[in-house]
């Protein structure tokens, strides 16, 4: 312990050592073996090491969020029609691709009997109405097979901008070079 006490003496005493009188005070504090003090009451020297009661923590009084599960089916794609706009939605629930209009296109002219062309090409692509997925809008559905490639998305997506097109969607133009 003399050693350190004359180290950190010559330390101090060095003029150009900035830091030296620091540095002799650390060195001297860590040669002095700690005292067995109890600590100061109501002070804690790590909070991270120290237990604490759960009923005086935080977390214990606030209340864990809800599970709130994904909306089923939830929106992927949409295309605006002129008035009308067509969403190509995933429902996890139901297995499938569903196609809805924010306004039916069965209006004006067409009705039940004589339908409007978009839901005729609907049927021939395979695809149902009733498709809801739990939250009762409806909707055309085409169940999904579990294709890693991803084809009945892509099958999805061509139907969507065929629908889209149908009921009044500008056909998009390609890029001229």
């Amino acid at each position: 312990m003399a050693k350190s006490r004359r180290k950190a003496h010559e330390v101090a005493n060095d003029p150009n050592d900035v830091f030296g009188e620091q540095m002799a005070d650390r060195q001297v504090a860590e040669a002095v073996p700690p005292t067995a003090e109890p600590p100061v009451s109501g002070h804690i020297a790590n909070p991270s090491t120290t237990p604490r009661e759960s009923s005086h923590s935080h977390a214990a009084g606030v209340e864990k969020k809800k599970y709130a599960p994904a909306a089923d089916p939830f929106g992927f794609e949409n295309i605006k029609a002129r008035e009308n706009r067509v969403r190509l939605l995933k429902s996890e629930g139901e297995g499938a691709w569903v196609i809805r209009f924010a306004h039916s296109p069965n209006t004006g002219e067409y009705t039940k009997e004589n339908q409007h062309p978009v839901l005729k090409m609907l049927k021939e692509e395979g695809y149902r109405w009733g498709f809801d997925g739990g939250d009762g809008k409806g909707g055309w559905g085409k169940r999904w097979t579990n294709d890693p490639y991803g084809t009945d998305h892509i099958e999805a997506r061509r139907v969507l901008e065929k629908a889209a097109e149908m009921i009044g969607a500008p056909k998009e133009q390609g890029r001229s070079a």
